[in-house]
């Protein structure tokens, strides 16, 4: 059984049951992450931020203009982190420590499979991604896009 629930609704109890010490699973929503996470395929673990967890590559949530995000870090400037999505090669968000909420420590794919963020597999599959050059990135982006994978 699925519940709707308004995002500020949700985000509230997640960050009750992070700061509780508890992992959520939340379910992908959007492309931004695309192709490493798919749009209600997908879903995340995550787990309150630690300072140790802020570190370029990692995927984490934050507030941004007063909505939950989940992006991957790719710049950190002292107390400035700016963040972007896989499938958003153009678009960056620069937001303050203080604004991650969590990071996300395992990818639970359709068919049940866990893939730890720490995993040889998952680091290799994102580095990958992140070397190809943004031109083949886009037509990789558009050919999934139109096939609908």
């Amino acid at each position: 059984m699925q519940i709707e629930l308004q995002n500020k609704i949700f985000f509230a109890e997640v960050e009750r049951q992070l700061a509780e010490g508890h992992t959520v699973t939340i379910k992908v929503k959007g492309h931004s992450m695309t192709p490493l996470l798919r749009d209600g395929r997908d879903s995340v673990v995550v787990r309150a931020v630690r300072s140790e967890d802020i570190k370029l590559g990692q995927l984490m949530f934050f507030r941004y203009r007063g909505a939950w995000v989940m992006h991957r870090l790719c710049k950190i400037d002292g107390e400035r982190l700016t963040f972007a999505g896989d499938g958003n090669y153009r678009k960056q968000e620069s937001v303050f420590r203080s604004d991650v909420v969590a990071t996300v420590i395992a990818v639970r794919r359709k068919d049940g499979r866990v893939v730890s963020c720490d995993s040889r597999r998952w680091r290799m599959a994102s580095t990958l991604w992140l070397a190809l050059h943004p031109f083949i990135r886009r037509v990789i982006l558009s050919i999934i896009h139109r096939l609908k994978l």
